[in-house]
């Protein structure tokens, strides 16, 4: 089976569901090289202007491996197709600086993990409304936070950024989206203690963050 073939036995699932419920990020994977980017992105332009529910592309894999300013050209084209980008960064200690200013430079809708930003990519970001893709137990599980009562997640909670909740990878990490919410509501150390119209918030947010939103896909 050709990645095309994957790809539309995978929309003709999503497709099954309705709109506001399902819809198809194609991820670039770091550890690949230029060729398989280039096939994967000219999949996701043909799917895109067929009127398939492929709402973006992301940047995921191993975070060390690559060189992120290779992406900018594959990222640029599907922006000028009107897809949504999403960019996992600053996922560990070991992600410079430098990286994480480039990938922000591609004005990405959102950004997954974001665990370590610096200060001057906290204020780009700030200033951009760029949605953060928050992912509790993954990276609990991945130690990339030590509890929750220091997760990132705090910095943005306490001054209305934009998040959204997500799951990662539901099968490692043995996780659900519900339970994803269950940890804002869970009281201390067990979760975040959020009231519910506080989870409510959260939950909008996640909403207006939705590439279909952000795009304006049919």
């Amino acid at each position: 089976m050709s990645r095309e073939e994957y790809m539309r036995v995978v929309l003709e699932e999503v497709e099954r569901y309705d709109e506001d419920r399902a819809g198809l990020i194609m991820t670039l994977d770091r550890t690949k090289g230029p060729e398989i980017w280039q096939e994967c992105l000219e999949i996701a332009l043909k799917l895109k202007k067929e009127g398939r529910r492929l709402l973006g592309v992301d940047l995921a894999g191993d975070p060390l491996k690559s060189d992120v300013s290779i992406f900018q050209s594959f990222f640029s084209k599907a922006q000028e197709a009107g897809l949504g980008i999403t960019l996992h960064i600053a996922e560990t200690t070991a992600n410079t600086d430098e990286e994480t200013l480039k990938l922000l430079s591609y004005r990405p809708d959102r950004l997954g993990h974001a665990t370590f930003l610096n200060e001057e990519a906290v204020k780009i970001v700030m200033k951009e409304n760029t949605c953060i893709e928050i992912c509790l137990s993954s990276n609990l599980l991945c130690k990339t936070v030590s509890d929750l009562e220091t997760h990132h997640i705090r910095q943005y909670l306490n001054c209305d950024h934009p998040i959204a909740i997500c799951t990662d990878d539901a099968l490692p990490f043995r996780t659900t989206l519900l339970a994803e919410y269950a940890l804002l509501l869970a009281a201390p150390p067990y979760g975040l203690g959020l009231s519910q119209d506080e989870v409510r918030k959260v939950a909008e947010m996640s909403l207006q963050s939705r590439f279909k939103v952000l795009k304006g896909t049919p």
